[in-house]
Order: structure tokens, then sequence, then C-alpha cells
């Protein structure tokens, strides 16, 4: 039996008024004045038990009067059929959901799964069907949905294994909600094992949410107030003391909750050679900094690491550097013939003995061959006046191959000749063959600065009205070709200065001269941090990317078919094939540590670590986990709903039970009346 509204139930404890009333009734003897009872009978105590009985009946009467009364209201009625209310009860089809991501290394939680994965195994019944998934930030299905429980034991005593990944819940609960479009049972469930890691929930759940079909089971497994402690963030920083190479490594740690009272130990090893050593006190935690000097120019891997706590795999970050020379400058200028040229100034910049940033040297237009440019990272080309071809096929050829060119101009220079030389480069061609700015006007000053570049980004916020002070007395005037980018205007609209790329190198135009002949720029403080970030630009090389994440992407340049070999930390060599994009493609990085790569007489260095994310421990309840999850569709809630009180409202009214029980209080209050009345006699027999 059901009530439609069984909230009136209680009030069945009103059937102990009767009661109540009948023990506390307070009878009170009212004494009379009589003169003799000589005359009067005694009263037969067979009358007296036959009340006693009457009084008995009246009272369960009345207290079942209430009890019905409320029922009623309660508005009874009874189901057409029977609600399972247990989902145990039927056939199930599950995918379990094992977590395996790095954070699962502590304490015992990794074991713990494995055993609530069994004991679901081992509960199911002969009908009920299972799929194992196991997952970090990729999911894999390790077994499909079947019965057979010996197939799933062994998947999880010999392929579930913890990785060095971190952990995500959308990849592996879309990939549970497909396997169930398969299942073959009615009841359908995801069970979920997991400590759930605050990195697991990602905003795309914001979009998404389970089918509100299948019964979500969320299982988490717990350990012990956890220490864990963790290289956040890394910096290297590499600078010149004299003439010797110096590499500034700067770590921060933090912190999962408060550090164990033990001070800790970090170590730095460079090409596997134990550097130093330091001991971190309690206030010192949170950073640590090294300096090594004398360090050889090449390429070198190492690695920061400290002292045990609960989750060491965090406790290591690799890294790979290379030590270059000085980056090599070139200015070709015939200084002789103009003490005062491009080349004086630019040496009193950058050749200031050995706190020098660069390698700086200058000669004339017999400088401009291939094998004298090939060695530079960076030429100035300076009021050079008309090349041979051979020449101009140098500089071209020094460009396509990577190196960086920085044009000015001046009155030697032959307009027509440099002109056809922008167009082939891609900057433009020259309108302006006198190069003079109208006399009438006053002298032109920088108008337009394109401060998102790299070159004037760090004047933004300090000097950057010191660009617009300097006079420009003359320039040239150039039409920039579609594919340049114009980083400067002058006052008047004209390019100031001008980008474009060149096969792997670059260019960049500067249509007046970097002395004092046509502008005063040299003599403004602005100068000097001007050709700085000018040179810093131009001879950024094309360093290849060394840091990577666990399960990161690795790519090779090379021709399609190039064979690379990757030798991985544990010594394992894997073979990747360049395809026909030129790229090849390396994804086995599942494994934090040191990597080289081989072609030939190339060598690729790179480094992979863990994804720190996962060192923050802290975790979600399990009532979050299933709102974050299961987000079922308002519409369908309220379909849901409706039908069911339709179908309850429906029963109710053709079974009318209330009505019979209000006839039967009815019979009961009249029999209770008529009893309560009457008058028992007994029949004299005297």
């Amino acid at each position: 039996m059901s009530f439609i509204n069984p909230l009136f139930l209680f009030a069945i404890a009103g059937a102990a008024i009767p009661v109540l009333i009948h023990l506390t009734r307070d009878i009170r003897v009212k004494k009379v004045q009589f003169s003799s009872l000589m005359f009067l009978r005694n009263t037969p105590k067979e009358l007296i038990r036959r009340r006693r009985l009457r009084d008995l009946l009246l009272l369960l009467i009345r207290a079942l009067i209430f009890a019905l009364l409320a029922m009623a209201f309660a508005r009874p009625f009874f189901p057409r059929k029977k609600m399972r209310m247990n989902l145990s009860e039927e056939d199930k089809s599950m995918v379990l959901l094992i977590d395996n991501s790095y954070s699962m290394q502590v304490g015992d939680l990794f074991e713990q799964a494995r055993k609530e994965a069994h004991k679901i195994i081992n509960g199911a019944n002969n009908q009920d069907e299972i799929a194992l998934v196991f997952f970090s930030d990729e999911a894999h299905q390790s077994t499909v949905l079947s019965s057979g429980k010996d197939i799933h034991r062994s998947a999880l005593n010999n392929r579930l294994e913890i990785t060095c990944r971190p952990t995500e819940y959308y990849k592996p609960l879309q990939l549970a909600e497909e396997i169930l479009k398969e299942a073959r049972n009615p009841s359908r469930q995801i069970i979920l094992i997991s400590d759930f890691q605050n990195i697991g929930f990602s905003s795309q759940f914001e979009h998404w949410n389970l089918d509100p079909d299948i019964h979500f089971i969320p299982v988490k497994v717990t350990a012990a107030q956890v220490i864990n402690s963790y290289v956040n963030q890394f910096a290297l920083k590499q600078s010149r003391v004299g003439r010797r190479n110096a590499v500034e490594y700067r770590i921060e740690i933090l912190a999962n909750d408060r550090v164990d009272e033990e001070d800790r130990t970090i170590d730095l090893w460079v090409d596997e050679k134990h550097i130093a050593e330091k001991k971190l006190t309690m206030e010192q935690m949170n950073q640590a900094f090294f300096q090594q000097l004398d360090l050889k120019e090449g390429i070198h891997q190492g690695f920061i690491r400290f002292s045990n706590d609960h989750l060491n795999v965090d406790n290591i970050h690799y890294f790979t550097n290379t030590v270059e020379d000085l980056p090599a400058m070139l200015c070709i200028d015939d200084a002789r013939r103009n003490p005062k040229s491009d080349a004086f100034f630019l040496r009193s910049v950058f050749q200031i003995g050995d706190g020098s940033l660069y390698r700086f040297t200058a000669g004339g237009e017999d400088h401009i061959s291939e094998e004298r440019l090939k060695d530079n990272d960076l030429v100035f080309l300076a009021n050079s006046g008309s090349l041979s071809n051979r020449q101009i096929d140098a500089l071209l050829s020094y460009v396509f191959r990577g190196g960086s060119l920085i044009l000015s101009f001046g009155e030697r220079m032959n307009l027509d000749q440099f002109s056809e030389i922008l167009e082939r480069l891609g900057i433009g061609r020259i309108t302006n063959r006198d190069m003079i700015r109208d006399p009438s006007l006053e002298n032109g000053v920088i108008g337009q600065v394109n401060f998102k570049h790299p070159i004037f980004s760090v004047f933004i916020h300090s000097g950057a009205s010191e660009l617009y002070r300097p006079g420009f007395r003359r320039f040239v005037k150039i039409a920039p070709d579609s594919n340049a980018v114009i980083l400067s205007r002058y006052d008047s609209g004209d390019p100031c200065l001008i980008e474009s790329g060149y096969g792997k190198g670059k260019i960049l135009v500067f249509t007046t001269t970097l002395n004092t002949k046509w502008t005063d720029l040299p003599v403004h403080e602005v100068y000097v941090p001007f050709l700085y970030q000018l040179a810093k630009y131009a001879v950024s090389r094309g360093k290849n990317r060394t840091s990577y994440l666990v399960g990161e992407t690795v790519p090779f340049m090379g021709d399609p078919g190039d064979l690379w070999h990757v030798r991985s930390p544990e010594n394992e060599v894997f073979e990747i094939t360049v395809d026909e994009t030129r790229i090849g493609r390396f994804h086995q990085t599942d494994k934090p540590g040191n990597y080289i790569a081989t072609f030939g007489n190339r060598q690729v260095h790179f480094s992979v670590n863990v994804d720190v994310r996962e060192s923050n421990l802290h975790t979600r309840d399990i009532e979050e986990a299933i709102a974050v999850f299961t987000k079922p569709s308002t519409e369908r809630q309220l379909d849901f709903a409706g039908s069911l009180i339709s179908d309850i409202q429906g029963d109710e009214k053709r079974q009318k039970l209330w009505l019979y029980i209000v006839l039967l209080v009815v019979f009961l209050f009249g029999f209770e009346t008529y009893h309560a009345n009457n008058r028992l006699r007994i029949k004299d027999e005297s």
C-alpha cells in the first residue's frame, strides 16, 4: 500500500487521545445524604464485568476512528505494479574506471584502488558484464564488456600500472559512456575509483554531463596526512663573467601542506656529475639558487633533485642547456672614408671589453663573400656602394640560410640597385630617389611604433616617450611589399623600420642612417637600448624547444623518409620516420628524464618532466564529483516527475480507498454512539 499524502500518517498518533483521556480523567464522587441502604440491591458482579468489557470496546472503537481518519486524509492506494527499489537486484552492465595517474603513488592509494576493483568484480553476479578502463590524462580500455571475471582479474593484476601522467576525468567518462551503448543489461553503471584530484575537473564539464540513465558510483581512496614538496618552477639563465660562461639555476619549491620539521637537501647534477649540494631549512623551503662557472660551450643535460617525501616523482626536475659563444656581428661600412660612419657608432655601442655581449668586427665591401658571412649571426650593411652580382648573391644566400641582415642607408648607396635587392628580399621598392625630406618642413620624428613587437616592447612601460624625440633630416621612402611588416613610421606616415623574412633568415631595414649624418638619434639616450633590442631580436636563433611534459609529442624536422633515433632515459631506442609533412613525431614521452635524438651528424637534446599541477594533492569530496559529473536535464526531471505523479493519482482515483475508510468511520461512530448510550440490564432471578 502507498499513500499520496503520507505526512497525514503521523496523525495516527491521535488514536492515543481517548486512552489519555481515560487514564487522566478525574472522577469526582459527590456525597449525597441518604437515609438507609437496606432497601437497595447490590450490583451483580456479572454486570460489572460486562460494563468493563463494553468500556474497553468503546475505547478501542474511538481510538480506531482517529487512526482511520488519519489514513483517509493520507489517501491510500495499491500500486498497479511493484517498483524495484534496489538496482542491485537487476543484471548490470558496469564500466570500472581506475585512476593510474602519478598522484596515486602516494602511500597505498594504488593498491587500495586495485582492491576496490577486485571487490566489485568478485561481488558481481554471473549475468553482470564488466569492462575495465585505466586512465590518467588518457583513457585506455583494457577489457571489453563481458561476464568473464578471470579476464578482468588478470587485467587488474598484470596490465594495471601506475603512470607519470596527471589526472583528467573527461576522457574516461566519455569513453565509458560510449562502451555502455553496447550494453545488453538494462541497468548501466559507471564506477569511478580515484583520489579525485582537483586537476582532473576540467572546464569541459561545463558543457557535458553523463547520460541520466547511467548510474554513477564514485569510490574514493584516501591516504593519511601527506607531506609533499615539489619543484614548481625552474629557471636557467646564462651570462658571462669576464670570458667565462656562467649559468644560474633558480628553483621554486612548493609544498602541498606543511612540510615536516626536518631540513631538506637539494642537489645539482650536470652531465652525470654531482656539482653542488645545499641544505634547505624550513624558512628556505620555497626557493633555492645555484651558480656554475666555466661551463664549456655545447649541450649540457642535468637535473635538480631534493630529498624524499611521500611522493618522489615530482622531487626531481630535468633540464637541457646549450652554452653558446657570443653572437658574431659584422658591420660592412667604408669607415676609412668617414671616421663618423655607422661602424664607428656601432663599435662604440657593442665593443665594450669583457662585458661585451657580441663579438664585433667591421670591414668594407670586400667582406661580402659567402666564406666571410657564414660565420656571423648578424650583418649590418651600412651606406654601401654598388655591389657586384657575386656579392649580391652572397648576401641573399647568407639570409636565406638563416642569417640576419640589418640594412641602413647613406649617400654612397646605389638606390636603383638596392631597390632591386629589396624587392627580391620581399621588403618593397624605393620610391624617392633623392632621399631628401621636403626642405620646407621641420625635421621629422617617429610618429607610430608597434609596441607589441619584441624590439619595442621593453619601451612600453619606460622610455616610450624617448622614441619620439630624435629628429630625422633625411630618409629613404620605401613602398613596402604586402609581406613586409612595418614596425615604426615617421610622422609623415612613411616607414622607418621594416621587417621581412627570406628563407630561414630575417631582414630589418632602417630607412635612414645609424650615424649623425641624417639624424640626431645617436646623441639621444634611446640610441643604445634601441640598438641592443634590434641586435637581440635579429640574432635570436631558432632554438629547438628543449623542455616537455610527460605525454607531449616531440617534433623532428627533416626530409621525408629521414629516420631519427631517440634514446630514452631507460636507454630504450625508438625509431621516428619523417613523413610527407617534413615532420617526425615522437610520442613515447611517458617517463621523465633526459632524451637524445640523432640523425646522422645531427643531435637534438630535450628533457621531459611531470606536470606539477598533479603534485597539488588537494582533492574533492564524492558529493562534489557527483554534482560535476551528473547533471540531469531539468526537462527530463520534470517529465519523469509529472508522469510518476499522474500514475499515482490515477491509481488512487480508481481505487478510492479513502471513501471506504470514511464510510467505515461513520459506521463505527454510529456503533459507538449506540453502545455508549445503551443501559446494561441483568434479569432478576429472585
